[in-house]
């Protein structure tokens, strides 16, 4: 039986229902999506009673296909007042599958300051008071958890800063190894968490997987020929290709560095591009470090390199200073005003600065690029539009790059896997047959295009709800008004400039 279990800190009650018929086809992000619309007042304070925390696998979060395994973690946003999923790895997800869990929700406020973890067992699940865990960084909290629980059990946690309650927090997911690297930081949904005093669930290790298939013959098959496509499309994938072969740290070997009870977890490429390019700082081991303090202070990385170049240009710290920049990362746990400051995110720090959020990448990147994640937003990938020609009568080729974004979200799969769903439309029936044979449906590939637009329009709808319109609709940073081909030796395939105006 599927079912979601329901945490109310305020009566410190959980309850654990069947999935609602209405939300039997949806999970991961939509699910989120759905239940936001639903439950949550849109002009709520982000860190109030009304707002909601929710955690939800995808349809293909399980072991059981190779790309899965990616949770959603989602409420109303601290930091952008709108609607905010955050999407992230590790082991999470696929025990809750396993367990039979479509989705976590934590309602309500605690009545006093005091801490707790929620341990989700096979059988029963309890709230557990955690005050020995105040104060404490995401990877010595993961670390007691394992000691005491089994380091077999999937952890996600909060560090300071989401305690702190700051709008910039994130949430560490452990991974196969027990290590806390995976994170859903977009949105500082650890704000919220920390603002229901939920310091860390425990996930424990599954005796059994409750999520049984329809046909298993037939999953076996659709998964085998989704894998095939996939594999094909990302051996061509110079997206893909690029970012593994010119966005990792070739001179410097993370793992090789232990700090204390871990080791420093890999750098993600975005991460490694953010604080190039927004903070000039190039040395391979200070962004380690600096990504590293980061996923224990339980802060987004991008959030964090965007507000660190704004405190560069207060000239509070040297342009390209890796150390100075550590330093003050350091004081967010410390909660001096500055470190309070930084944990407020670009937006609140440029404007206590007196500062504009209207620049040019390249005026203060040392190699003038603006990286990958920037030219993978702006790519419409014109040139394989006709491959969708087959598929214009269901509309599924019109705003394919959203459907994408949306699908992957809510099946709890890799990024890298949206090549695939741009540039092979049999993907998308061959993603179809794959759930129908998992569930017993008999879903389209237009029931699936119509899932995900249903989802844009839900958060469109809850984003205008909360006072946003079309003007809040940017991306971060300034490009000159003009033909861009090319950024990071990245071929753009249109003939359009971009001005974004806030970061």
């Amino acid at each position: 039986m599927t079912v979601i279990i329901r945490l109310d800190m305020g009566a410190r009650q959980l309850e654990k229902r069947k999935l609602p018929a209405k939300y039997e086809k949806l999970a991961g992000r939509a699910l989120i999506s759905q239940l936001c619309q639903d439950e949550v007042e849109a002009l709520c304070y982000p860190l109030g009673d009304k707002n909601k925390f929710f955690v939800a696998p995808g349809f293909l979060s399980g072991k059981d296909f190779d790309f899965g395994g990616r949770i959603s973690m989602g409420g109303k946003s601290p930091l952008t007042r709108a609607i905010a999923i955050s999407n992230g790895g590790g082991l999470t997800a696929s025990y809750l599958d396993a367990l039979g869990i479509r989705a976590l929700i934590v309602e309500g406020l605690p009545s006093s300051d005091e801490l707790y973890i929620l341990v989700i067992g096979n059988k029963s699940a309890e709230l557990v008071p955690a005050n020995d865990l105040q104060g404490k960084g995401t990877y010595e909290t993961a670390a007691l958890l394992q000691e005491k629980y089994g380091r077999q059990n999937a952890i996600f946690c909060i560090g300071p800063a989401g305690e702190m309650l700051m709008p910039t927090a994130a949430i560490i997911n452990t991974d196969a190894i027990g290590t806390a690297s995976r994170v859903c930081g977009r949105g500082g949904l650890g704000a919220v968490m920390g603002s229901k005093r939920l310091k860390a669930v425990v996930i424990e290790r599954p005796q059994a997987n409750i999520s049984e298939k329809a046909d298993p013959k037939k999953f076996a098959e659709a998964a085998g020929k989704m894998k095939e496509v996939l594999m094909n499309i990302n051996k061509k994938n110079k997206n893909v290709k690029y970012v593994l072969d010119s966005h990792c740290l070739p001179t410097w070997e993370p793992a090789a560095v232990n700090i204390n009870y871990h080791a420093i977890a890999p750098v993600k490429p975005e991460t490694a591009r953010a604080f190039r390019d927004y903070c000039a700082i190039d040395d391979p081991e200070s962004i380690a470090r600096l990504n590293d303090s980061a996923n224990d202070l339980g802060i987004d990385t991008l959030e964090t390199a965007a507000t660190l170049r704004i405190l560069m240009e207060a000239e509070i710290i040297s342009w390209g200073d890796g150390k100075k920049a550590l330093q003050l990362l350091q004081e967010v746990a410390q909660g001096t005003s500055l470190g309070f400051l930084l944990g407020q995110g670009s937006s609140l720090t440029a404007q206590a600065m007196g500062k504009s959020l209207e620049r040019n990448f390249s005026s203060f990147s040392q190699d003038e690029q603006i990286g990958f994640c920037i030219a993978a937003a702006l790519q419409k990938d014109r040139e394989n539009e006709h491959i969708f020609a087959a598929e214009r009568e269901n509309d599924l080729a019109g705003d394919l790059l959203y459907l994408t974004n949306q699908l992957l979200d809510t099946l709890g799969i890799c990024l890298y896997s949206a090549s695939a769903f741009l540039k092979e439309p049999k993907s998308w029936s061959l993603m179809a047959e794959l759930l129908n044979a998992k569930y017993g449906w008999e879903l389209t590939s237009t029931d699936l295009a119509e899932l995900c637009r249903n989802c844009q329009r839900i958060e469109e709808q809850f984003n205008r709800e909360a006072g946003f319109t079309g003007e809040h609709n940017t991306l971060g940073g300034y490009l000159p008004v003009g033909p861009i081909t090319r950024i990071n030796n990245y071929p753009l395939r249109h003939e359009h400039g971009f001005t974004f105006t806030t970061l």
